[in-house]
Formats: structure tokens, sequence, C-alpha cells
């Protein structure tokens, strides 16, 4: 039993490599894009980023979504077309009163949702087709509403905040520290998700204390909501690609037209790198000709950060159109998971 244990820990740990693996590339890759738009524009670089990597995000989701009902049955197109009117009725009541706060909370849960989608999909080599928020998941959608609601504590003063988040700093570092260690064993063992749980808590912890020192000293720096927002562009591409990656050589279908064929397309690793380069180039440069050259102010609608919000809401809401599950599929071996 206790040589089953040792093995079933070192198996786990290498898979905690794999999965930090992707997570880390997009975070890293955030926090220099933010930094990079940030030192050249100023703050509204960072309006510019999040609309011009936005466009592109939003397109490849209804497509994949359209892609999802075209193959299912008349119950996915009833729930897609159910999810556009829930889009125009929030849109409609924005327009009266403004929900920012709310449309925030709306797509921080998009993006929380979308990563444990993402930690089962790597833990389970790109097979889950289960339940998002089982007990496990419901437990952790818990543990970071409470630790949303303490970033909301009434303070005193900037150092008062700053001092909040260092104290979040300690307390996932701590807790990070713990399960690293396996300590107590009846609280980890089984929960291998708690450890990159508390990781993540720790680098967004981080990162809204950097933020926050930032502001304290005059310097340029984007909002936690923007971080969030940038990372979970670049969460999804990360994802995106090596999913695409796992997946065997599909048999192309030689009468696919259309959807059908665009989507056949971009679920190959050069054709998903082609698709997202393209789109980002061009979007990123349309949003560079309204933010910075002020070009036409026919680009208001589509790229001023007011009027995106709606896209945003678009997107999350129809993100939430169900799952087919198209079973277990064999895929490469899982070299991390056996090293």
């Amino acid at each position: 039993m206790a040589s089953g244990n040792q093995s079933t820990t070192v198996i786990e740990s290498a898979s905690l490599g794999r999965l930090l693996r992707g997570f880390l590339i997009s975070y890293l890759l955030t926090a220099v894009s933010l930094g990079l738009v940030g030192y050249l524009w100023g703050r509204v670089g960072f309006d510019l980023l999040i609309v011009g990597m936005g466009w592109p995000h939003v397109i490849f989701g209804f497509l994949f979504n359209l892609g999802k009902v075209a193959d299912g049955d008349r119950g996915y197109r009833v729930a897609l077309a159910s999810l556009l009117l829930v889009t125009l009725a929030i849109g409609f009541v924005n327009s009266l009163r403004p929900l920012t706060t709310i449309i925030y909370l709306y797509f921080t849960f998009h993006a929380f949702r979308d990563e444990i989608f993402i930690y089962h999909q790597r833990r389970t080599g790109y097979r889950f087709f289960g339940r998002v928020f089982d007990r496990n998941g419901l437990g952790i959608l818990l543990g970071a509403t409470i630790v949303a609601l303490i970033g909301q504590l009434p303070v005193h003063g900037p150092n008062g905040k700053l001092q909040l988040y260092l104290g979040l700093c300690v307390v996932a570092g701590l807790l990070s520290g713990m399960a690293g260690l396996f300590w107590p064993k009846q609280w980890v063992r089984g929960r291998s998700g708690l450890r990159y749980a508390f990781l993540a808590l720790l680098l967004f912890a981080g990162a809204a204390t950097a933020i926050k020192v930032l502001r304290m000293h005059g310097l340029n720096s984007p909002s936690f909501f923007a971080f969030l927002v940038v990372f979970h562009y670049f969460s999804w591409y990360v994802f995106s690609l090596e999913r695409a990656g796992a997946r065997p050589t599909a048999p192309v279908v030689q009468h696919a037209a259309g959807l059908s064929a665009f989507l056949q397309f971009l679920r190959t690793v050069p054709g998903f790198l082609k698709a997202v380069v393209v789109m980002n180039v061009f979007f990123m440069g349309c949003a560079y000709a309204y933010y910075i050259l002020r070009l036409s102010a026919a680009l208001r609608v589509p790229f001023d950060f007011k009027f995106f919000i709606y896209l945003l809401v678009f997107h999350v809401t129809t993100s939430f159109v169900p799952k087919i599950s198209r079973g277990v599929t064999q895929l490469k071996p899982l070299k991390a998971a056996v090293a």
C-alpha cells in the first residue's frame, strides 16, 4: 500500500509540472504583453490590447459554438438561440442602467469556469467531458468567491489595500507549501487539484499585489480585471494549441465545406496558429488605428472599450452552450504523466 501511494505521489508530481506549464506560459505572456503596451502607449494601451485581442477570441469562440450546434440536435440550436436572447436582454438593461461591476463579475466567473475545465482537460489527457463544477469544483469556486469578497473589504488608504494583498500572498504561499509537502496527508491526498489551485491563487495574488505597488508609485499599470481578461485570451490559445497537438491526425473530410471545412482547418496546429496570427494582427491593427492614430470615428463602435463590454457579454453568455460528448478518443501517450 505504501509503495502504491508513493507511486501515485510521483505521478501526481510529474503531472503537476505538466499542468502548470501551460498556465505559467499564459501568465508570463500576459505580464509581458501588458507591460509592453503600457510602456509604449500608457494606460490607453491596456484597452487597446483587451479589445484588439478580444475580437479574435470572441469570433473563435462563437465559431466553435456554431460547430457544436451544427453537430448537435435541435436542443443545441434552441440553447444557442436562448442564450442570444439573454445577451440582448443584458445589453438592453446595461444601456438603461450600467451594469459594469456585474458584467466584470460575470466575465470573472466565465474565466474561472474555463480554467477549471482546462485543468480537467489537461489532467485527463484532453478526454474530460464531465461536469466542470463537481463537488471539488464547487469548493474551489466557494474559496475563490471568499477571496474576491476579501478584496472588497473596506480598508484605510492604499497601504491598507496593499497589506490585504500581501496577506493574501502569505496565506496562498503557506497553503501551497503545505500542499506541496502533502501535509496534512488526509487533506491533500486525493485532491491533487488543490496544489494547482493554491499555486494559481498565489500567482494571481502576486499579480494583484504588483499592480497595486505600481499604482502607488505612480507607474502605469492595468486593472486586475484587465490582467484577468488578457490572461484568459492567452490561456485559451495555449490550451487550444496543446489540445490540437494531442489529437491524432484526423482524416480529411473531402466534401467538407463552409464552416465545417474551416473548423477542420482550425483543429490542426498549423491551421490554428495561422488563423490566430492573422486575426490578431488585423484586429490589433484596427485597435491601434482607433486608440493611437485616431484614424476614424467610425471605429469607435467596434473598438471603444465602452462598447466592447457588450461583446464580452455576448461571448460569456454564448459560452454556456452545452458541450457535446463525443466519447473518449485515442490520443498520444502522456509522457509527463508516467515520467
